[in-house]
């Protein structure tokens, strides 16, 4: 008789770890052009916004301190917002600039007496007065609309930039881009008739100015 003899195999269970890899988000080149061209944009809407707060201080034929403090304001936010400093959140400075806005309209909502003929007016125009108040009213919506789709984060998640723009969100958040837009560029229009219509050298490029730092602020907030 053959002696079979049976081997008895031993088979161990070996345990991998499981190893987490961390996921790179990498940003296209076009994502990196496109904020740049916004910044940009942000950095060239203070030359206009200087030239319109300049204009207010050389008219020294008229008390315009309101005025000026109002131009102020704005070229102050739009630096802190366009530099990226933000050392105050864009909505605050919203707030400050409607605040502004309202105060501008109370102190000079009051009825002025009528110039005598040939005389020059000891107050800037009621038109100039609505297109300043109106200038920050847009502003600040130009500055909420900043804050809103500003965090890189959650641009970065959903596949955007950190910029903002219609190419950054989508839904709701587009159509506030959208809508903003369609405001300020209303405002830009409204301006340019008030330059065509406007008398006085320091009134018609004040307009100019306004028109073009709140084109510029807006195309900085949709690229």
């Amino acid at each position: 008789m053959r002696t079979i003899t049976v081997r008895t195999i031993t088979v161990r269970t070996i345990t991998v770890p499981t190893i987490t890899v961390p996921t790179i988000t990498v940003r296209t080149a076009t994502t990196a052009t496109t904020e740049r061209v916004g910044e940009v944009l942000h950095l060239w809407a203070l030359a206009p916004a200087t030239v319109g707060a300049c204009c207010v201080a050389a008219d020294r034929g008229r008390a315009r301190v309101p005025e000026f403090a109002a131009a102020a304001l704005m070229l102050v936010a739009m630096a802190d917002v366009g530099t990226g400093a933000r050392l105050i959140a864009p909505v605050l400075w919203a707030l400050l600039l409607v605040v502004g806005a309202m105060g501008l309209a109370a102190l000079r909502g009051a009825r002025r007496p009528r110039p005598a003929a040939g005389e020059r007016m000891p107050h800037p125009s009621r038109a100039m007065t609505v297109m300043t108040a109106l200038g920050l009213v847009v502003m600040a919506a130009l500055m909420i609309t900043m804050g809103t789709v500003a965090p890189s984060s959650v641009a970065d998640a959903g596949g955007g930039h950190g910029h903002g723009g219609l190419g950054a969100v989508g839904g709701g958040l587009g159509m506030v881009v959208a809508l903003t837009t369609v405001v300020a560029a209303g405002y830009v229009a409204v301006s340019a008739v008030a330059a065509v219509r406007s008398t006085l050298r320091l009134d018609r490029v004040q307009y100019v100015s306004m028109a073009a730092a709140t084109a510029l602020m807006a195309a900085a907030t949709a690229a």
